[in-house]
């Protein structure tokens, strides 16, 4: 989904949902799918950040938030978890 102006409840009821996906998707590569080389450390690592900069994305009120940030975060976040698991399943 992309977002756009102006930012409705409904986006951010997505953007929630989309978020505790992330975070869990991170918890279960922490614990179930542990990085094995150096490159997979550094994918998690920037996975992790790209999570937490889409959180920071969401902090302001709707009429302040700036949906192109958002719409890159998750964009990062989603390449990073694809390559993630590219990466862990050669």
């Amino acid at each position: 989904m992309r977002y756009r102006k102006p930012f409705t409840p409904q986006q951010r009821a997505n953007a929630l949902r989309i978020l505790a996906s992330y975070r869990n998707q991170f918890r279960v590569l922490r614990h179930q799918f542990r990085p094995l080389t150096m490159h997979q450390h550094l994918v998690a690592r920037q996975f992790r950040a790209a999570i937490q900069v889409f959180a920071e994305a969401l902090k302001p009120a709707d009429a302040t938030l700036d949906v192109s940030r958002l719409n890159a975060a998750k964009d990062r976040a989603d390449w990073l978890g694809m390559l993630y698991s590219q990466l862990r399943n050669r």
